[in-house]
């Protein structure tokens, strides 16, 4: 963020001291040797100047300045976070306690800290995919005026954007592929099931190499099939072979596991 201190620069009252000039956009603050500040306005008076003892002049900047803020807000996906970045304008309204407490507190670290307790509440009814976050926090932020008292500054909100963060950005692709590789499976068995009795074997393939059947169960299905189209038992062993030599030319099975379900088969 922008340095508020606009200038510093060495001040001797004497015994006839003459009060600082005021600048436009600017606080005059003088200051004595223990660091008390002191506004100059339309009350200061060369008496109060030779008391305070005053050694040094300070301008303050106070015209709005904007910027953006960035802060992290755990998604109704937790613990996946949002990136949430806030476009403010912000200006000193107390240049006397800005200045004691300039190096006490960071501007943007404060009003990171300070919106962050909002829009929590905010982020985490809502889904890393939901496009209306931004609305939403904008909506809540939007229209007020916000106080750092302890930094004499004010601060109100412009935009809001929010993103998943680069690990909730890996999850949402890695959901997303995961619900294609779910539907293309689904419709496999789909696909399989509308398959006449006569290309059985290729429909109880296709669920092996899905993964939706394992092999046994496999085994128990087409040979159920087969008793239904009245194959004899020799015929029968013949066709349940045949289809787990597929199963292994197409690398579904290797061949130890071939050998054992046809060892089994005999």
């Amino acid at each position: 963020m922008k340095n508020l201190i606009a200038c510093e620069m060495a001040y001797d009252g004497g015994l006839f001291p003459k009060i600082p000039d005021r600048v436009k956009g600017q606080d005059t603050l003088l200051i004595n040797s223990q660091g008390i500040a002191r506004k100059v306005d339309d009350y200061l008076t060369t008496k109060d100047i030779r008391n305070g003892k005053y050694n040094k002049v300070v301008r303050v900047s106070t015209v709005p300045n904007s910027a953006d803020v960035s802060l992290k807000a755990v998604s109704k996906n937790k613990p996946y976070e949002f990136i949430v970045t806030i476009g403010v304008e912000y200006r000193v309204k107390d240049s006397v306690v800005f200045y004691m407490n300039r190096e006490l507190y960071n501007i943007s670290d404060s009003i990171s800290i300070a919106l962050t307790r909002i829009i929590n509440p905010i982020a985490k009814q809502y889904e890393l995919t939901d496009d209306c976050i931004d609305d939403a926090i904008f909506n809540r932020l939007s229209g007020c005026e916000y106080s750092l008292e302890a930094l004499g500054i004010t601060y109100s909100v412009l935009s809001a954007d929010a993103e998943p963060s680069e690990n909730a950005a890996t999850f949402i692709k890695q959901m997303s592929d995961a619900t294609l590789n779910v539907r293309v499976e689904q419709h496999k068995a789909v696909e399989a099931e509308k398959l006449t009795s006569i290309n059985m074997e290729s429909a109880i393939m296709t669920k092996v190499a899905s993964g939706e059947m394992d092999m046994q169960t496999a085994l128990e299905t087409l040979s159920n099939s087969n008793r239904v189209e009245g194959l004899n038992t020799i015929e029968n062993i013949e066709r349940l072979i045949a289809f787990i030599q597929g199963l292994l030319e197409k690398d579904l099975i290797t061949e130890f596991e071939a050998g054992q379900h046809i060892n089994d088969l005999l």
